[in-house]
């Protein structure tokens, strides 16, 4: 039996398309902090948030919270979190919201 996917158990948990996915992970593990500033950058300039996007389309298809993590350390290798609104302002998706949604659906999926 095939292992189910980060894309795959949340789309079944939050009762969601597989075209929504990657808008609705993202607006999920955006920083609280940051959603007002982000839905205005959104709507401005939504190329502000393509490496967030890449990444989240990249853990689509992983199977494990562990493999999640391991791609998550090379996005932060290469994607350092710099300058006013990445850095300070924190305008970007939280790793950590993201390893605790992986960690949640995987081990609600067992």
């Amino acid at each position: 039996m095939k292992k189910a996917s980060f894309g795959d158990l949340f789309c079944e948990t939050n009762k969601c398309s597989p075209d929504e996915f990657c808008e609705k992970v993202f607006w999920f593990c955006l920083y609280p902090q940051a959603l007002l500033l982000a839905r205005l950058i959104w709507r401005l300039n939504r190329a502000y948030f393509r490496p967030d996007v890449e990444f989240i389309e990249q853990v689509r298809n992983l199977t494990s919270s562990n493999a999640v993590r391991e791609e998550l350390n090379r996005f932060r290798y290469y994607h350092r979190a710099t300058g006013f609104f990445r850095g300070y302002l924190k305008v970007r998706i939280s790793g950590k919201q993201v390893l605790n949604l992986a960690d949640g659906l995987f081990s609600k999926a067992g």
